[in-house]
């Protein structure tokens, strides 16, 4: 129970859930908790080995750094070949109606590189995306697998606290440069049994400004080196030099989820909608459906697996397809089954730890 006391509220739940379906006799997937950081592309050798190294809560000397930099490596080439596939649109893109469509087009891109499809890429508007060769014309819906409960948290955590707390560490140091990763305790009662998460109360709203100056205040400590006391609801924070200008990032510690299947079927509920208003007279062969996940700055993950789907999938889409946008793992699901199938060539090598 003290274990169960001590996880956000958002990962009480599926605790208590795989528990008591664990209790039942029932199948059921295994409940990870991982955790993320983010590493600066200019940080040296060691220190990315070390960052590493604290995200696994391992040795630094344990990880193998001849496989470590074979990693590095693919990433680096993954990068180069995707920047070839939408330099003709990314940063360029503006359809009247549409948010800035870069993100999307980095996440198609992987999805290309990583299943090695020999098609060129064209934003639209209805479709999301063209893929053609000298045969045909395939569209390309896209959306990423997000709860929109996630989405809204982590807008407010920014919205109320974090924004701020950037504003008056770039207002102390106007030049800084650097990376820091940071987790909070969203559920460390603060005043009046009320937490960060209780944005809208009088009495969360009333010490805002006081939150704010207090991060600031032990981020900066901990650039400059200096010792004070960390607030409560701080769970972590490190920080890496850098030739970038500063970001401040935000890891929560989270559990994969087991609301996969009921994730997939809303997101391919909602983009039917748009395929029935263009399909019938469409130009195209056919028309596909990607779904994306892996932003790890959500309070949530997945882990996919050929047989994680627990519902059968059908569609008016001609293909679905789940992208891991972080290791660009890639499936298809087999429509009118459960059945994923893996089918990615460019999967990042996993971390290789010695014994």
């Amino acid at each position: 129970m003290e274990y169960l006391d001590n996880l956000p509220e958002e990962q009480k739940q599926p605790l208590i859930d795989h528990f008591v379906q664990t209790i039942l006799g029932k199948s059921t997937e295994p409940l990870i908790l991982s955790k993320t950081i983010t590493i600066s592309n200019d940080a040296s050798l060691e220190d990315r080995i070390l960052f590493t190294a604290q995200l696994y809560n391992i040795d630094a000397n344990s990880i193998n750094k001849e496989i470590f930099v074979k990693g590095e490596k693919e990433i680096a080439d993954s990068k180069s070949a995707i920047n070839e596939i939408i330099k003709d649109h990314y940063k360029k893109v503006s359809i009247k109606g549409e948010r800035n469509k870069d993100d999307e087009l980095i996440s198609v891109g992987k999805f290309l590189y990583t299943t090695q499809m020999n098609y060129t890429l064209t934003p639209s508007l209805l479709p999301d995306f063209i893929l053609q060769n000298e045969n045909e014309r395939i569209g390309l819906e896209h959306t990423r697998l997000t709860s929109g409960k996630d989405r809204a948290y982590l807008s407010e955590l920014w919205k109320k606290y974090l924004n701020g707390t950037i504003n008056l560490i770039l207002k102390e140091i106007p030049e800084l440069t650097g990376v820091g990763n940071i987790t909070l305790n969203a559920d460390h009662i603060i005043t009046e049994g009320k937490t960060l998460r209780d944005f809208k109360e009088a009495s969360i709203k009333k010490i805002t400004p006081e939150i704010q100056n207090s991060l600031a205040n032990y981020i900066l400590s901990q650039i400059r080196k200096t010792e004070i006391e960390k607030p409560d609801y701080i769970t972590s924070f490190h920080f890496h030099d850098s030739n970038e200008a500063f970001t401040l990032k935000y890891n929560q510690d989270y559990f994969v989820r087991n609301d996969f299947t009921e994730i997939v079927l809303t997101a391919i509920s909602e983009k039917e909608n748009r395929l029935y208003s263009y399909k019938e007279n469409s130009e195209f062969r056919e028309v596909w459906l990607l779904l994306d996940y892996g932003d790890a700055s959500l309070a949530s993950g997945f882990k996919v697996k050929n047989d994680s789907l627990k519902s059968t999938i059908n569609s008016s889409f001609d293909r679905i397809f789940i992208l891991n946008s972080f290791n660009q793992a890639c499936f298809e699901i087999k429509i009118g089954s459960n059945k994923l199938n893996y089918i990615a060539k460019k999967q990042f090598s996993e971390l290789a730890i010695n014994s």
